[in-house]
């Protein structure tokens, strides 16, 4: 029990994050909560909204954009060895979802504070690993953004470019 009691208390973590209300915990305080947590062998690299910008991680922007949370990316690194192979974590964390212009049904927009559960189970994961003795480098990364609807929505038919520079049709 105690080697697992680590573990248990980040299964905890992402569950009560889960369990947050989507005004208690939108992408900032959810980056927040990531900086202050101590880590004693994981690098945390957080971007805010103009970083995005000027990243053009313009599917990330323009996800956030008709939302007053501005978006955060979170990167934590927990590098053993440079030789030793990379496993990636990556996840949305969409602290809450009214997807966009094409509303879900009333029924269902309850449950929309859950599309950041992976993210946040991400997050727990990496707190969980850091003092773990690891064969294998991980980086874990949590886009976290709000989906609100504004006059400043993208539409299907609009064409967004990516950080790949690839660009994107909106279909739905």
């Amino acid at each position: 029990l105690k080697k697992r009691l680590s573990t248990i208390e980040n299964i905890i973590l992402a569950r009560d994050l889960g369990s947050k209300p989507s005004n208690d915990l939108y992408p900032e305080t959810f980056a927040q909560i990531i900086k202050k947590t101590k880590f004693k062998n994981t690098k945390v690299k957080i971007f805010d909204s103009k970083k995005i910008e000027k990243l053009w991680l313009g599917l990330l922007h323009n996800v956030w954009k008709w939302s007053s949370k501005k978006p955060y990316m979170v990167i934590m690194e927990r590098i053993v060895d440079k030789k030793l192979p990379t496993i990636w974590l990556v996840w949305k964390g969409i602290t809450f979802d009214t997807w966009w212009i094409q509303v879900k049904p009333w029924d269902h927009m309850y449950e929309m504070k859950g599309d950041m559960c992976w993210a946040a189970a991400t997050f727990a994961t990496m707190k969980d690993l850091d003092d773990k003795d690891l064969n294998v480098n991980i980086i874990a990364c949590v886009v976290l953004a709000e989906n609100h609807i504004s006059w400043e929505a993208y539409k299907p038919s609009d064409i967004v470019k990516s950080y790949s520079w690839k660009t994107i049709d909106i279909i739905h």
